[in-house]
């Protein structure tokens, strides 16, 4: 009887610490995508890398039909680089209405962990601006994609859909090299 018990306990015990580890990813997970918000002097040192290692940031939208094509690729990119050295940083242009709501169910279906942001600010043309502070070429057409070295240039932009090939032989280009 007391061994039968015992092992009743120890099940339940199991049972219980799994939904408690379950529970710390969904909280892990809850924290890593939850999104700031960003205003245009910020968003200039998220373009400078103070870390010395090159930057990444993609610029996108919930609305935004090439956004969603292209969002699986760049999930992969930070899953494949971040650890080689590479800070991956997503900026929503979305009305900041909806930072608390469509934002989070976005990365969310995504399961996205990069570090992400919205744009603090209200009028489209003023985002523009903001972003051609670091981007002079910019169109205003989404997404885009802009990757920095880790001294801070701008080495690759590229508006629309990104090719994630190119953009992972743009990557390979300014990631350190490693002895093998």
């Amino acid at each position: 009887m007391m061994q039968e018990s015992v092992k009743i306990f120890f099940a339940i015990f199991i049972i219980v610490l799994s939904f408690v580890a379950v529970s710390a990813q969904k909280l892990d997970l809850m924290t890593i995508t939850e999104t700031k918000k960003i205003n245009a002097e910020e968003l200039k040192l998220l373009a400078k890398p103070t870390d010395k290692k090159p930057v990444l940031i993609n610029f996108w939208a919930t609305w935004c039909g090439p956004c969603r094509v292209e969002f699986p690729d760049l999930i992969e990119i930070d899953a494949d680089y971040r650890a080689k050295g590479l800070n991956f940083f997503i900026v929503s242009v979305d009305d900041f209405a909806v930072i608390d709501t469509r934002v989070p169910e976005f990365l969310k279906d995504y399961d996205s962990t990069m570090p992400s942001y919205l744009i603090d600010i209200e009028e489209r043309k003023e985002i523009a601006k903001a972003v051609r502070r670091i981007a002079p070429r910019f169109t205003d057409v989404y997404p885009l994609t802009l990757l920095f070295n880790a001294n801070g240039k701008l080495v690759f932009q590229k508006s629309g859909k990104v090719n994630a090939k190119i953009l992972r032989e743009q990557i390979d280009k300014v990631l350190p090299k490693t002895k093998e």
